[in-house]
């Protein structure tokens, strides 16, 4: 008897006085996903390890699996602790991180683009970032000053890989190794041509990492406005 009570002691209240989602521990755990995505994604685009890669594929499933968790709890909450607006952003803007991850892994394969040092780094600099989300959304209960601190060192990621792409796409798309070729026979325009079409492909492929880390930018900012609203 007095367990029923209770029990519907308990329903009463929450139909009263809804509980609150935790959204604060979703998006920590999506972040955390993300890292370990990123992390695998580093290995890949330093020497295309496909143990790596394949990573990079399971992590971005179970990404959209907690992106889904997350979106569904919010269109159910009766209230939320924090602006739903920024829940969202927050949430698909890190599964967007993950699906260019992954979309960099799949077009390096495909396109038969070997990693090289603007891989490693654009990829480092994700990693960097995702850290960054990672620790400011963790900090964002009890530490808003550090949580402020963490969204700007993702903008500073973002714009390190941003200076990055640049330097990536002017490096390969450099006329050094094209104006060497001065003959004009079937060998030589065929060298040609593979220069040429490696340079886009690879500009492809750094194009995915820089879009993953305006991405990541999205999601720190994000997190900027939960705490420039809770101040």
């Amino acid at each position: 008897m007095i367990a029923r009570i209770a029990r519907s002691a308990r329903a009463l209240g929450d139909r009263v006085a809804p509980r609150v989602p935790d959204f604060h521990g979703m998006l920590i755990d999506q972040c955390a996903v993300g890292v370990d995505a990123l992390d695998a994604l580093v290995v890949f685009a330093r020497d295309g390890d496909p143990e790596a890669g394949a990573r990079v594929r399971e992590r971005e499933k179970e990404g959209d699996r907690r992106r889904a968790i997350t979106l569904e709890t919010l269109a159910r909450a009766f209230a939320t602790p924090i602006d739903r607006g920024a829940i969202h952003l927050a949430a698909t803007s890190i599964d967007d991180v993950l699906n260019y991850a992954k979309t960099t892994v799949r077009e390096m394969e495909i396109l038969g683009v070997p990693p090289d040092r603007w891989t490693a780094e654009l990829a480092e600099h994700l990693q960097a970032g995702g850290v960054a989300l990672l620790d400011g959304f963790t900090r964002l209960r009890d530490d808003p000053a550090g949580a402020h601190a963490a969204a700007l060192a993702v903008h500073k990621s973002e714009r390190n890989a941003e200076k990055a792409y640049r330097a990536a796409v002017a490096d390969a798309l450099a006329p050094g190794p094209i104006a060497e070729i001065r003959v004009f026979d079937r060998e030589s325009v065929e060298a040609s041509l593979a220069v040429i079409l490696l340079a886009l492909r690879r500009r492809e492929v750094y194009r995915h990492l820089s879009n993953g880390a305006d991405r990541l930018d999205t999601a720190g900012r994000a997190l900027l406005d939960i705490v420039l609203a809770d101040v």
